[in-house]
């Protein structure tokens, strides 16, 4: 058993693996009433000043640990000092680990260096609280959703109290609901989970992606020096870690970005999912996925698919506006299938724009879903993109199509591009 100690790293000011075994112990032993250092930041720290913030946290959590009634938990981990960031294999495997080792820890400690908590006046200690820059980081997104138990601390290291003590505020600074932060991440979509990191901060931009590989469950072995693209890679991970019987939950899709002209299905940045946090995905609404066959002809049912190479393809009903399912059965299967079904194939293979209606909803004021619709259109490249970019819309039910059975059975395919063009400014 052992605790696990969540924090905001001080850029400058932290202890690290290799800074531990020449450090004075009696630093950390010796822990001082109260915090030595100035909450207000230093632009050119001494050097001997430098550390003392950090050692302060790492004692403090230490002595935490050694105050508990709990016999049986001895032991804490604090990720500075105990990932050695010099070995690439060493940082992979804790970076696609971290989430499970804060699920199993038995407490995290969250400690705010810039809460000072005054329980006499708890209207400015709570404006504090939900002000902490602690809830502006990539990082500490999946350190708030795995553990199971947490103590929030002040930079005095005084208790501010648990998360349950502290759930209103918490849900005031993330915009998460209270459901989800009580664990239930499989309810959530992944547009939601997205909104959750859009309005977050990472030293480097490819962290943007492996803050929350936990929260998404996905494995992605770190590439630093890649840039912007990292998130790309990261959402086909997503892609191609979904079953591929399953219906895709397409609210990954559900972004908006004003900046952007045309692109592919991909955000190219969290922050196009500000404002997703109430798409929802309803598998028994979805779009099926994969092939049958039909009379010895394979057919593709509606939805997404992606190749090896990171090609994603959307697969569209072609016959959307024929009658309903009885009468196309009829029709489809008489000479009536001549008249109908050719012509509104052909029609398909020339048509340029699209209205595509995604996997996702959101609940009106009525309290119906409706499904999120993008815009579409083909280039002479046989490429499609999206467009009108800064903006979804929804359909008019939350039924994707008129006929299920139609269009499960007769779709075009939409090869999609992956370029992402900016608006000039």
């Amino acid at each position: 058993m052992y605790a696990i100690l969540s924090h905001r790293w001080r850029k400058g000011e932290e202890v690290q693996f290799r800074d531990l075994p020449s450090l004075p112990k009696q630093q950390l032993r010796d822990l001082p009433p109260g915090n030595p250092v100035s909450p207000l930041p230093s632009s050119s720290p001494q050097n001997d000043q430098r550390n003392l913030s950090s050692i302060y946290k790492i004692a403090g959590a230490c002595k935490k640990v050694l105050e508990t009634k709990d016999e049986a938990m001895r032991h804490i981990w604090i990720d500075t000092i105990c990932i050695n960031q010099g070995d690439s294999q060493e940082l992979t495997t804790s970076i696609n680990s971290m989430f499970r080792w804060y699920q199993n820890a038995q407490v995290c400690y969250v400690y705010l260096f810039d809460v000072s908590w005054d329980s006499t006046n708890l209207l400015m200690s709570q404006k504090q609280f939900v002000g902490s820059k602690w809830f502006l980081r990539g990082w500490t997104l999946q350190e708030l959703l795995a553990p199971k138990q947490f103590q929030f601390f002040d930079r005095d290291w005084k208790l501010i109290g648990s998360k349950d003590d502290l759930i209103t505020e918490i849900m005031t600074a993330t915009r998460i609901s209270a459901e989800h932060l009580g664990g239930a991440l499989r309810d959530a979509s992944l547009a939601q989970k997205m909104s959750w990191l859009a309005g977050r901060t990472t030293q480097y931009l490819e962290d943007r992606a492996y803050c929350v590989l936990g929260t998404f469950n996905i494995y992605l072995d770190a590439r630093y020096g890649k840039g912007e693209s990292e998130f790309m890679r990261f959402q086909q991970a997503i892609i191609r870690a979904w079953p591929q019987k399953v219906p895709f939950d397409e609210s990954l899709f559900a972004w908006r970005a004003e900046q952007v002209d045309s692109s592919g299905l991909l955000a190219p940045a969290p922050g196009c999912f500000r404002g997703a946090g109430n798409i929802k995905f309803v598998s028994d609404l979805a779009k099926h996925r994969g092939e049958e066959m039909v009379f010895g002809r394979r057919l593709w049912s509606p939805g997404m698919e992606m190749d090896n190479t990171g090609q994603i393809s959307l697969m569209v009903p072609c016959l959307e506006f024929m009658p309903g399912a009885g009468v196309t059965w009829i029709l489809t299967f008489t000479s009536g299938f001549i008249v109908t079904t050719i012509p509104a194939m052909i029609y398909q293979s020339f048509r340029r724009h699209r209205e595509v209606q995604l996997s996702c909803w959101t609940q009106g004021a009525d309290g119906r879903l409706r499904a999120k619709v993008i815009k579409m259109e083909g280039a002479r490249d046989k490429r499609w993109r999206r467009v009108d970019c800064g903006k979804f819309y929804d359909s008019s039910s939350n039924l994707l199509y008129p006929s299920r059975w139609v269009s499960d059975r007769f779709c075009v395919k939409l090869n999609l591009t992956c370029e992402i063009k900016y608006k000039s400014s």
